[in-house]
């Protein structure tokens, strides 16, 4: 996030610049998340396409900048800051709007709203849809971090294995089955965020991984065409045909780091992709509501490309402006620099002064 957030890859849209930066990653970020909104507004085709990829995309990429962390109490209180912090808060601001809608549907829906509210994952719809993703990267993170400074490559490529299938298990003969938070499909987060981590070491660059990947994405878009259901829902543990998917995945996982390198070349694109990769945590919650204004509906149906333009723009520039308050940077972005210091000024505040 100098995290290992895809979304929200950056403590804040200003400063804290992330260490040993990776300039494909910021640019994949950024499309990654322009993908996101695309994917909420085209019903067709090319959200056919995006759903094959893009989330296990997302936990590809936050494996990659991981740093194993030796201190877990110290990890845990950091990923709490930096993504459930942001949840909560989003969640509340919300609430009125949900709760309000709850109170014209009849009878006990507004307590039904609240107990998903509480339950989260797979029940948060609407305005809520993408925040299944914070509590699964988080519960993904800590198992990841441990197995990767405990266990050694082999044992953990047999626990990514078992933790696979099991995702199969739960998608195929219990598809009822769920956790609070969607912490059930972090089983299915696991092996692509191990995957991301040990790539680092991997020449993914050779000519016949781009030919490998080229040929996946040229099958990923005619099974699409085709309505085969490849599509990787993770919110709703649904991981289309198995094994075939989680191949394609990965070769449009591959394509899209190549894209992102590729982009490098384009001063003034990888400038674009940057920003908007570095306001992906705000983005990411922030574009949900927006198409349910008035007058975007309408736009979303019948101008789908131009309700994108909007919705990306319109959320990106909100991001901005949250991101030039520390408060707002602390509560809403995840800033741990930001958070902390306005805990210090607090507990100042709160301590009795010495005569």
């Amino acid at each position: 996030m100098h995290t290992n957030v895809p979304t929200a890859m950056h403590e804040s849209t200003r400063g804290e610049v992330r260490p040993e930066r990776i300039a494909w990653i910021d640019v994949a970020r950024g499309i990654g998340i322009l993908l996101v909104v695309l994917g909420h507004l085209e019903s067709g085709l090319p959200s056919r396409i995006i759903y094959a990829f893009h989330m296990p995309f997302f936990f590809f990429l936050s494996g990659y900048v991981h740093k194993i962390q030796g201190d877990y109490a110290g990890f845990f209180r950091k990923r709490c800051i930096h993504l459930l912090v942001p949840y909560v808060a989003f969640l509340l601001l919300l609430a009125p709007l949900e709760l309000h809608r709850a109170s014209h549907a009849g009878s006990g829906a507004i307590q039904k709203t609240i107990t998903d509210m509480i339950w989260g994952g797979d029940r948060l719809h609407g305005d809520y849809g993408v925040f299944w993703f914070i509590t699964c990267l988080f519960a993904t993170q800590q198992i990841a971090n441990w197995l990767l400074s405990k266990c050694k490559p082999g044992t953990i490529a047999v626990w990514a294995t078992i933790s696979m299938a099991l995702a199969y298990v739960n998608s195929v003969l219990f598809p009822r089955f769920t956790l609070p938070l969607d912490l059930n499909v972090v089983v299915a987060a696991l092996p692509f965020y191990l995957a991301g981590y040990y790539a680092k070491k991997a020449e993914l660059d050779r000519w016949w991984v781009t030919l490998a990947a080229t040929l996946g994405v040229v099958a990923t878009v005619w099974l699409a065409y085709a309505n085969v259901p490849i599509q990787y829902d993770m919110r709703s543990a649904i991981y289309g045909v198995p094994v075939l998917s989680l191949l394609l995945a990965a070769c449009c996982i591959v394509a899209m780091i190549r894209v992102s390198k590729l982009i490098l070349l384009a001063p003034a694109i990888t400038s674009m992709f940057e920003k908007i990769g570095a306001a992906s945590m705000g983005i990411m919650f922030i574009h949900k509501p927006l198409p349910g204004f008035p007058g975007f509906g309408r736009l979303s149906i019948f101008h789908p490309l131009t309700a994108f333009v909007v919705v990306s723009f319109i959320a990106y520039v909100c991001t901005v402006f949250i991101s030039r308050f520390s408060l707002t940077r602390a509560i809403l972005l995840g800033s741990q620099k930001d958070f902390l210091a306005l805990r210090h000024r607090n507990r100042e505040l709160q301590s009795p002064k010495v005569e």
